[in-house]
């Protein structure tokens, strides 16, 4: 006897034995289908049970849960590419400002033979009320006797300066009885000639 045919004589002897137990012992199965709506939700029920009917007999094998590849590695980290183009510049600083006097926070100057590029400045102050502040680019003054009302940070991208350039964040108080902390930070990029 073939493989097939004692798999169909097995689900025949499953469907034989599964009428029998219907009409003796399991009518709530067919309170429930009759339940359901629609002939498909019907006809699928009464084969999922069958099939689970059949496995517990032991007339179907259980199916094996699907086996999925495995997960494919994690793609490799690139190490960073250092360029001998420049070389990056954070200055930060803080400064306790007690004077009616311009102190600097903190200043970037270009070395002889290199020239830079300027990214951003950002200034802070703990007390912003009697805080006032300066900024100097490239040798000129931009602006002075600033109140701020909140942190700020000016980019400046594409902005060069050439050697001997400075750049610096200076703040005052405007009355010596209040004296602040003051906080900057320059980022830029150095490059050599």
């Amino acid at each position: 006897m073939s493989n097939n045919s004692k798999v169909a004589l097995a689900i025949k002897q499953a469907v034989a034995e599964y009428e029998q137990f219907k009409g003796e012992r399991i009518s709530w199965l067919e309170a429930l289908g009759d339940c359901l709506t629609g002939l498909d939700e019907r006809l699928d029920y009464t084969n999922i049970m069958l099939i689970r009917l059949a496995t517990l007999w032991g007339y179907i094998a259980p199916e094996a849960p699907p086996e999925y590849p495995p997960y494919p590695p994690y793609p490799p980290i690139p190490t960073p590419v250092v360029t001998p183009l420049g070389i990056p510049v954070s200055k930060l600083d803080s400064v306790n400002i007690t004077t009616t006097d311009y102190q600097t926070v903190v200043e970037w100057k270009i070395p002889d033979h290199y020239y830079g590029e300027l990214f951003e400045i950002s200034m802070i102050a703990d007390d912003y009320t009697h805080a006032q502040f300066r900024l100097v680019i490239a040798n000129k003054e931009q602006w002075a006797d600033k109140y701020l009302l909140a942190p700020l940070t000016q980019e400046f991208r594409g902005n060069e300066l050439t050697e001997t350039m400075l750049v610096q964040i200076q703040a005052k108080t405007d009355n010596v009885a209040n004296p602040f902390t003051a906080y900057g930070e320059i980022a830029g990029k150095e490059y050599q000639k």
